[in-house]
């Protein structure tokens, strides 16, 4: 039986890209500012394509690192055209929110 979810995420993939940018504090922190942008306020559609734009950005830098490695390259890019950019926007909008709270609160 196909397993519908990854510890609490879409799948594999999503889970995989949202523990590497909660474990590093510079990306996990620049997350959060990207969906906090003009305060949330062009939603999660465009929060997704922001992350998913800047993480592509990211995994660019590291292929340049590793030229001439085709399979690497190629097994990147699949995993991530499986995330669900939607559902890492609604995770770091979230968090955004809760960071917001408590320095207002």
């Amino acid at each position: 039986m196909k397993q519908e979810t990854y510890n609490g995420w879409k799948n594999y993939a999503t889970w995989l890209i949202a523990l590497h940018i909660d474990n590093d504090q510079a990306l996990h922190e620049h997350a959060i500012e990207l969906v906090g942008d003009d305060d949330c306020e062009w939603g999660t559609a465009k929060a997704a394509i922001h992350l998913r734009d800047w993480f592509y950005e990211l995994i660019t830098e590291l292929e340049e690192m590793i030229p001439n490695n085709a399979l690497i390259c190629d097994m990147i890019n699949c995993t991530l055209g499986q995330v669900d950019w939607i559902e890492i926007a609604d995770h770091y909008i979230e968090t955004y929110r809760e960071v917001t709270k408590k320095e207002l609160g």
